[in-house]
């Protein structure tokens, strides 16, 4: 069996939303998948200034937003969030947002959105036939080896989303762009902050991943892919 080296593929550690503005900055992006909560959920978000859509629009040039939540886009236009279209990113003939939108957009953000759906195939090959092959493409997905996975199997148990339907290794993910004529040109790993309420627990987790990601950065909780088309 093959190995793929993460001394040699993989950056340093870094933040995933701010690694995201700086390679957004002065850049048109299309943000796929960009309504990831509820109304009540986003506005508190936004008022707290970590909503990651209203965050991408400040940081870029221009952002167009897609999402298949077509119920809730009248509900944040009357928020004042105006720059989101109906779509389904598995098919970009169903994208409502102008046409010249396509020959616009200089930058492709698919912040977790990979693992939610039925055909990422599909999502890639659209992306192949309908923006320029000029366009940058950063993917953030979930880590499958993340330290605390190791954790969970070792307590017997396996913590999920019901909104997930794969995961995807670093090898796994050049594997699969790679069918679409997609080239990651960097990797970067993060970390991400525990849900816990307890104080205690959320120190123990961050020791316990920053530790983790000293020995091997192949146990961060996730991973931010830069790509281009060939």
């Amino acid at each position: 069996m093959p190995h793929l080296s993460l001394s040699d593929t993989v950056q340093e550690l870094r933040n995933r939303d701010e690694l995201i503005f700086e390679l957004i900055k002065e850049r048109t992006v299309m943000h796929f998948g960009c309504i990831d909560d509820d109304a009540e959920t986003i506005e508190r978000k936004t008022v707290a200034g970590v909503w990651l859509h209203t965050n991408v629009t400040r940081h870029s040039r221009k952002t167009t937003g897609i999402d298949l939540n077509k119920a809730m886009i009248p509900e944040l236009a009357a928020m004042g969030v105006t720059n989101i279209c109906y779509g389904d990113i598995q098919d970009p003939a169903t994208f409502t947002c102008p046409a010249d939108a396509f020959q616009e957009t200089d930058t492709l953000l698919i912040p977790d959105v990979i693992e939610h759906l039925n055909n990422p195939g599909q999502m890639l090959q659209g992306i192949r036939d309908a923006f320029n092959k000029d366009v940058r493409i950063i993917i953030t997905t979930p880590n499958p080896y993340m330290i605390m996975n190791f954790y969970d199997t070792l307590r017997r148990r396996e913590g999920y989303s019901k909104w997930h339907t794969c995961y995807f290794s670093i090898a796994n993910m050049k594997i699969l762009l790679g069918r679409y004529g997609i080239t990651i040109r960097e990797i970067y790993p993060y970390l991400r902050a525990s849900n816990s309420k307890s104080r205690a627990k959320v120190a123990v987790s961050g020791m316990l991943k920053r530790s983790a990601c000293s020995i091997s950065k192949g146990f961060a909780d996730g991973f931010l892919y830069v790509c281009e088309i060939e």
